[in-house]
């Protein structure tokens, strides 16, 4: 495979170091460093009761989160929490989206203006469905189904978004152009969930013996990794081609809570279909010029034994933040938080025995 590689190289071409986003540096002018997550602490330290929080999104300013707590089925719930230095302030319900349903999944524009979660409540088209709320004064407007092109009979959740910079265009007899606008601000460009809908090549599993101790445990469909493009140019609308599934991503087992990084050049996800034995864990894979590469685990300073999901990356994708049922005897989610660290080898004698 190396000597393919190398036949393959292009002959006498020269090595840049590259982000695919805005990074284009010469080999001789990179000094690399090697970075790794330090162990994630609990985002927040003390909790009055044993309820679960998950589902983080920070906005892009990463002063405002928000997160679910509660479990589906049990009056799951959006709560907000404010930035307070290195912490965050005691959470709050959102009052003006949460119902007696279940609603989950938060997911910010980058303006702040469109809020993206996922419910059950009446209006859907079955199951859980993604819906939208944008605010344009203090507080969010009643939320709309995102419609078919979206959503189906069956479950979908999780949603994340990536913005670009707002357009214009300039029509003119000698040409007609598009260009970006500064101080117009961003339009939601890709919208990025996970659904239960059978993809092609699986079939939905049909509950066979319902209604008897003979059902089926299993009743539904793996979830897969999706992406609608919003072919809208303005904010304030949105108008998505029907979803695509990301088949270079997905595997047989559940592929869910997508996070697309701000740049786009990263999206994180959980599943437990990739070789892991304990359930859970996190992954990402990086976006070149369109195409998703390799996938990559987040290695064992991140995941564990338990499950890791809801990843959401802020601070110029050098914090992370995601739930996990680690520590707990029950299996309660909590949020937790870690920072990438630049580290050098050391070498260690073993304790004497």
């Amino acid at each position: 495979m190396l000597i393919l590689a190398w036949a393959l190289w292009p002959l006498g071409s020269d090595t840049y170091y590259i982000d695919g986003v805005s990074v284009r540096l010469s080999e001789q002018d990179v000094n690399l460093r090697d970075v790794v997550w330090e162990t994630p602490t609990p985002v927040f330290k003390e909790s009055a009761d044993d309820a679960d929080f998950y589902d983080p999104a920070v906005s892009s300013d990463d002063q405002l989160m928000i997160f679910v707590k509660g479990r589906p089925r049990e009056g799951a719930d959006l709560y907000m929490a404010r930035r307070n230095g290195e912490d965050w302030d005691d959470p709050e319900p959102l009052a003006s989206i949460n119902t007696d349903d279940d609603e989950l999944g938060p997911a910010l524009s980058r303006d702040g203006k469109w809020l993206f979660f996922y419910s059950n409540r009446a209006g859907g088209q079955g199951g859980y469905d993604l819906w939208a709320s944008r605010r344009d004064t203090e507080d969010w407007g009643l939320p709309v189904n995102l419609g078919l092109s979206i959503n189906t009979r069956y479950d979908e959740i999780d949603p994340s978004l990536y913005d670009k910079p707002e357009t214009i265009v300039e029509n003119s007899e000698a040409a007609a152009s598009e260009r970006p606008t500064a101080g117009l601000g961003w339009v939601i460009e890709h919208l990025y969930f996970a659904s239960s809908r059978p993809t092609a090549g699986k079939e939905h599993i049909k509950p066979n013996w319902k209604g008897t101790a003979r059902e089926s445990l299993i009743s539904r469909s793996d979830f897969n990794l999706f992406r609608a493009v919003n072919e809208s140019a303005t904010q304030t609308d949105l108008q998505f081609a029907n979803a695509q599934v990301l088949d270079a991503l997905n595997t047989s087992g559940d592929d869910a809570q997508p996070a697309i990084t701000r740049r786009g050049d990263f999206l994180y996800f959980a599943s437990n279909g990739r070789g892991s034995s304990s359930g859970f864990d996190l992954f990402r894979s990086r976006v070149f010029q369109g195409v998703f590469q390799p996938v990559e685990k987040l290695g064992n300073s991140v995941n564990t034994a338990a499950n890791e999901t809801d990843p959401t990356l802020l601070r110029e994708g050098h914090q992370l933040l995601f739930s996990s049922d680690r520590n707990s005897g029950d299996f309660h989610y909590q949020l937790y938080q870690t920072v990438s660290r630049e580290v050098f080898p050391f070498a260690e004698a073993p304790p004497e025995s």
